[in-house]
C-alpha cells in the first residue's frame, strides 16, 4: 500500500486528538455571543493564567485576533510599527491598512526583532512638520520568516521598555509563542510579559481543530469584542464545542512540541549537506526549516519533491518552507531525506 504523502507545509494540518475529538462530543455549549458558554469561559480564563494577562476572547483565526487587536487599537492615519518581514503584513492580505486605516512603518532586523533604537528613533523623528503618531509596536515570536526564530524574552522587553516609555502599546503576534516558549524553556507568560496584548494559534502545532486567541487587559478586550462582531466572528454558533477541543489543545499539547524541535533539526542537517541547496543551521530553533534552493526554482523544486511524496510550500521564488509538526515523526522525516536526494539526484 503506499505511503500517503509527508505534509510539511506547514503544522495548520495538524488533526485534533482523540481527547479533543472526545471532548468535542461531550461539550454542551450555551451561547457564546450572550457570554453563556461554560467551555469558552473554561478556554478564555485558563489562556489569560497561562499568559498572565487579565483576559482573553476565542475566535476564529489567529489572523482575525490580530485584526480585532489592531480595530481596538489603531485610529485611522496611525503609524504602527512592524519588523519588514512581519506576518502581520505579508500574509494576512494588508487587513492593517485596507480594514483598519493603519500606516505600516517597516524596520529591518538580521532575526525578527527589530533594534530598539530603530524603534525609537520610528517614534520620534520628524521631517519638516510631520511626525507621525504611532498607536502600536507589533512583535513575533517565534518569527515565521525568519525560520522559526525563538526570540528571547530580553530582545522583546528592550523594544517594549522603548515604546512604553513613549507611551505607546506593544503587540505580539504568538502564533506560535508555545513553540518559542518551549524552545527558550520558559513559561509562556514570561514571553508575553512585556506585551500589553498577544495573539496565539491553537490550530497549528497543538492541534485543535479551530480557533486563536487574543489576550490582553479586560479593556483591550472589551473593545476587541465589538471589533469582531464588525467582522461577524462574535456569534459562533456552538463555539463550546470548538473551546472544549482548544482547551485541551492549550493545556495538554505544549510538552510535545520539542519533539517536532528537535525532528526539525534532523531533518535540517541532513539536507544542508545536500547540493543545491543552502540552509542557516543556527535559524532552525523550533518547528520551521527554511531551505534556498540554488540548481532548481522553488517551484521546480515543489514539484519534484510532490512527485517523491513530499509536500512543502515556498516562501519565494528561490526559498522552500517545511515545517515540522505532530504527524511527523522519525520515519517521516526519513522519507522526507530520501525524498530531498532522489530528486536532487534526478
Amino acid at each position: 500500500m503506499p505511503h500517503e504523502p509527508i505534509d510539511l507545509r506547514s503544522d495548520a494540518v495538524t488533526r485534533p486528538t482523540e481527547a479533543m475529538w472526545e471532548a468535542m462530543q461531550r461539550a454542551t455549549p450555551g451561547w457564546a455571543a450572550a457570554n453563556d458558554d461554560r467551555h469558552v469561559h473554561e478556554l478564555e480564563q485558563y489562556a489569560a493564567e497561562l499568559l498572565g494577562k487579565e483576559a482573553a476572547l476565542f475566535m476564529p483565526t489567529g489572523s482575525m485576533a490580530n485584526l480585532t487587536m489592531l480595530m481596538a487599537s489603531v485610529e485611522r492615519g496611525e503609524q504602527i510599527i512592524l519588523e519588514q518581514s512581519s506576518h502581520m503584513l505579508w500574509s494576512e492580505e494588508w487587513a492593517l491598512g485596507y480594514i483598519c486605516g493603519a500606516i505600516p512603518r517597516l524596520l529591518p532586523s538580521h532575526d525578527g526583532c527589530p533594534d530598539p533604537e530603530a524603534v525609537r528613533s520610528a517614534i520620534v523623528e520628524r521631517y519638516f512638520s510631520h511626525r507621525p503618531n504611532t498607536a502600536l509596536v507589533c512583535l513575533e515570536n517565534s518569527h515565521n520568516v525568519a525560520g522559526g526564530i525563538a526570540i528571547p524574552t530580553a530582545r522583546i522587553a528592550q523594544v517594549a521598555e522603548v515604546a512604553h516609555a513613549h507611551g505607546i502599546a506593544v503587540h505580539l503576534d504568538g502564533a506560535r509563542l508555545c513553540n518559542a516558549a518551549v524552545a527558550l524553556d520558559e513559561p509562556p507568560a514570561n514571553l508575553a510579559a512585556p506585551a500589553d496584548s498577544v495573539a496565539i494559534s491553537l490550530s497549528k502545532g497543538l492541534s485543535a481543530p479551530y480557533g486563536a486567541l487574543l489576550i490582553g487587559s479586560a479593556q483591550l478586550i472589551d473593545r476587541a469584542r465589538s471589533a469582531l462582531k464588525r467582522l461577524g466572528g462574535h456569534s459562533v454558533p456552538n463555539a463550546g464545542i470548538f473551546a472544549a477541543a482548544a482547551l485541551i489543545a492549550l493545556r495538554d499539547m505544549r510538552a510535545r512540541l520539542g519533539q517536532d524541535h528537535q525532528r526539525a533539526r534532523n531533518l535540517a542537517n541532513a539536507l544542508a549537506g545536500l547540493p543545491g541547496l543552502e540552509l542557516n543551521l543556527q535559524s532552525v530553533q523550533t518547528n520551521i526549516i527554511l531551505v534556498r534552493t540554488t540548481r532548481l526554482s522553488a517551484a521546480e523544486l515543489l514539484t519534484r519533491l510532490a512527485e517523491q511524496g513530499l509536500l512543502a510550500s515556498s516562501l519565494t521564488d528561490d526559498i522552500v518552507r517545511l515545517v515540522t509538526h505532530r504527524h511527523i515523526g522519525d520515519e517521516e522525516v526519513a522519507r522526507a531525506i530520501t525524498a530531498f536526494r532522489l530528486t536532487l539526484e534526478a
